[in-house]
């Protein structure tokens, strides 16, 4: 699943982010948990940590983040958002 946002220059998130792509596996609930936990993830990386520079080289540009797990426990820890470069 590819999820695109557009960052301010302090690192917060600007409007919504938008599902660009998504290829799920498995069935309806598996799919809806994946989905569930990657927006979690994002959501709990936000603001985004970054200097003055580099947010004003970013800010208002669509930044697109690439969600992909693998199968049973290793997907969880795939999508664990307390690994967050804060």
């Amino acid at each position: 699943m590819t999820v695109g946002i557009t960052l301010r220059r302090d690192g917060t998130m600007f409007g919504q982010f938008t599902i660009t792509y998504s290829k799920l596996i498995g069935d309806a609930d598996a799919q809806k948990r994946f989905v569930a936990t990657a927006l979690a993830a994002l959501a709990a990386c936000t603001p985004v940590a970054i200097t003055n520079t580099l947010g004003g080289a970013i800010a208002g540009r669509r930044i697109f983040i690439r969600s992909k797990a693998g199968r049973g426990r290793r997907a969880s820890k795939d999508l664990d958002s307390s690994r967050c470069a804060r």
